[in-house]
């Protein structure tokens, strides 16, 4: 899978995070749906794992990609400056 294909599967996931959050936001307004709150909540947290799974492996992906010594520094830095862009509460200098 390629950069292109990883970053639009990534989308696709958040999508459906956010969609479901969406739903467990509404279903919170009733009275007799903690079942299925909790159910929306669990495939929420499992979607998270996933995507997580996969930002890393792009990332991996990345990483391994082999190019010359003369664009590796570009390389790493882009990489660095996509890992700061995803995880801004961690200080990546």
């Amino acid at each position: 899978m390629n950069t292109e294909e990883q970053t639009t599967r990534i989308a696709g996931l958040e999508t459906q995070i956010d969609l479901l959050q969406n739903e467990i936001f509404e279903l919170r307004k009733g009275k007799d749906s903690q079942k299925v709150i909790s159910e929306l909540m669990a495939q929420v947290m499992t979607l998270k794992k996933i995507a997580k799974c996969e930002r890393a492996q792009r990332l991996r992906d990345l990483a391994d990609y082999e190019t010359d010594d003369t664009m590796m520094p570009d390389f790493y830095e882009d990489a660095r400056r996509m890992l700061v862009m995803e995880h801004p509460e961690v200080d990546w200098r």
